[in-house]
C-alpha cells in the first residue's frame, strides 16, 4: 500500500515542508514588525498634495491608457499576446498599481480616468450636487466581489475582447453613478477601485483613532478573500481535501461554492476585525493590515503561472504596437517572449518573499499606528498564515 504524504508536511519541490515554510515566514513578519513598529519611516511621501501640472499629466495618462485598453481589446486581434490590453489591465497593470499605491500613496487619485471623464460630464451638464447616501459604500463591496470573480473564476478573464467590453461597460456605469449621486460621493464611496486603492494609498498615513467606514473594511476583506481563493484553489491541500470528499476540484460547483465562501468569510472577518479594532481605538491599524494583505495577495496571484513575468515583457513588446498588426513604432513588436527561467520552486519562493515583505510592512505600519493592537496582529497572522500555506502547497 502506498501512503501519500499530506501536502502540508510534504516537502514537494521546495525542499522544506510547506507548513515549515509558512511558519518561518510568518515568524519573520512578526519579528520584523515587533522590532520596527515604533520607529520605521514611512515608505513614500504620498501624492495627495500633487501640483496642478502633475495632476493634469496624471489624468491625461490615465485617460489615455483606458482608451488604449478598450480600443486595442475591441479592434485588435483576439489573442492575449497580440495586443497590449491583457498585460496593461490585468497581467501587469493591476498588480503594479497595487504595489505603487502601497509604497508611494494614492496614485489612483492622480490617474483615475473615471474622475477625469466625470469632470467633463459635469462641465457639460452643469454638475450635480453630492448627495448624502450612507449605504452607497456597499456598492464598492459588490464591485469587489465582481472584480475578484473576474480575476480568479471567470474563464475568459484574460481575453482582450472581454476585458475591453467590461471596461467600457464599467466606464458607463461609473459615469452614471457620478451623474446621479455626485462625482465626489460616487468616487469616494462606491467606485471599488477608488475605495480599495485609496485605502491602500492611505496605509500608514493616518491616526490610530481615525474612524473607518464599515463598508471599506468589508470591501478590503472581500478583495482579500477573493484573491486568497485564487491561490487556494490551485494548492495541493485544497485539491487533496476535495479529492478526499470525492468532489471534482476543477468543476464549476466546487469553484463557485469555494469562491462564494471565500468572499463571504473575507468580508465577515474584516467587519469583525474592524469592530475589534474600534473597541481598541485602533481601527486604522486594522485598516493598515487589510491594505497590506490585499497587496500581498494581489502580487502573489499575479506571479502565479508566470502571468506578471510574461505581462511585463508584453508591455515592452507591445509599446510600439498596442493594437497589434504590422505597426511597430519602436521595433519591439518582434521581440520574443522568454518564459520564467528559474523553475517552479523559485517562483514559489518569490511569492513567499513578496507576501512576507508586504505583511511585515503592513504590520509594522499597524503597530506604529496603535502599538499593542491585538486586532491588527490577529488579523495579519490569520490572513498571512493561510496565504503562505496556500502558496507553499501550490
Amino acid at each position: 500500500m502506498i501512503v501519500l504524504a499530506h501536502p502540508l508536511v510534504d516537502a514537494a519541490g521546495l525542499g522544506v515542508p510547506s507548513a515549515v515554510v509558512a511558519a518561518a515566514a510568518l515568524l519573520v513578519v512578526l519579528l520584523i514588525s515587533s522590532r520596527a513598529g515604533a520607529r520605521t519611516p514611512r515608505l513614500g511621501r504620498g501624492v495627495g498634495g500633487a501640483g496642478g501640472a502633475r495632476l493634469v499629466v496624471g489624468r491625461a495618462v490615465g485617460l489615455g491608457l483606458l482608451a488604449m485598453a478598450i480600443l486595442a481589446g475591441r479592434l485588435g486581434p483576439p489573442g492575449q499576446l497580440d495586443t497590449i490590453t491583457t498585460a496593461l489591465v490585468i497581467g501587469a497593470g493591476w498588480p503594479l498599481l497595487l504595489l505603487v499605491s502601497f509604497v508611494a500613496g494614492d496614485v489612483w487619485r492622480l490617474l483615475n480616468p473615471f474622475d477625469t471623464l466625470a469632470r467633463g460630464l459635469e462641465a457639460v451638464t452643469g454638475g450635480s450636487a453630492n448627495r448624502s447616501t450612507p449605504r452607497l459604500g456597499w456598492v464598492a463591496a459588490v464591485g469587489a466581489v465582481t472584480w475578484t470573480w473576474w480575476l480568479t473564476v471567470f474563464p475568459q478573464a484574460l481575453a482582450p475582447r472581454s476585458i475591453a467590453l467590461a471596461l467600457g461597460g464599467y466606464t458607463i456605469f461609473a459615469l452614471a453613478g457620478c451623474l446621479v449621486t455626485g462625482r465626489r460621493t460616487w468616487l469616494d464611496r462606491a467606485e471599488d477601485m477608488a475605495v480599495a486603492l485609496g485605502a491602500i494609498g492611505r496605509s500608514g498615513r493616518h491616526r490610530s483613532r481615525a474612524a473607518q467606514p464599515r463598508a471599506v473594511h468589508a470591501t478590503m476583506g472581500i478583495l482579500a478573500g477573493g484573491l486568497l481563493f485564487g491561490e487556494v484553489r490551485f494548492s495541493r491541500w485544497w485539491l487533496h481535501q476535495l479529492d478526499q470528499l470525492g468532489a471534482d476540484p476543477y468543476g464549476d460547483a466546487a469553484v463557485g461554492i469555494g469562491f462564494a465562501v471565500a468572499v463571504t468569510l473575507g468580508g465577515a472577518l474584516a467587519l469583525a476585525a474592524g469592530a475589534w479594532g474600534r473597541r481598541e481605538s485602533a481601527e486604522s491599524a486594522v485598516a493598515d493590515v487589510h491594505a497590506g494583505v490585499v497587496v500581498a495577495l494581489g502580487l502573489a496571484l499575479a506571479i502565479e503561472r508566470d502571468r506578471l513575468w510574461t505581462s511585463v515583457q508584453l508591455l515592452v513588446i507591445r509599446a510600439g504596437s498596442p493594437f497589434g498588426g504590422d505597426v511597430d513604432l519602436f521595433g519591439t513588436a518582434s521581440w520574443p517572449l522568454h518564459p520564467w527561467p528559474f523553475g517552479d520552486a523559485a517562483r514559489v519562493w518569490v511569492q513567499v518573499a513578496v507576501v512576507t515583505a508586504c505583511g511585515a510592512v503592513a504590520l509594522t505600519r499597524a503597530r506604529r499606528a496603535a502599538r499593542g493592537s491585538q486586532a491588527a496582529t490577529a488579523t495579519a497572522t490569520g490572513w498571512l498564515g493561510v496565504a503562505l500555506l496556500s502558496i507553499a502547497t501550490a
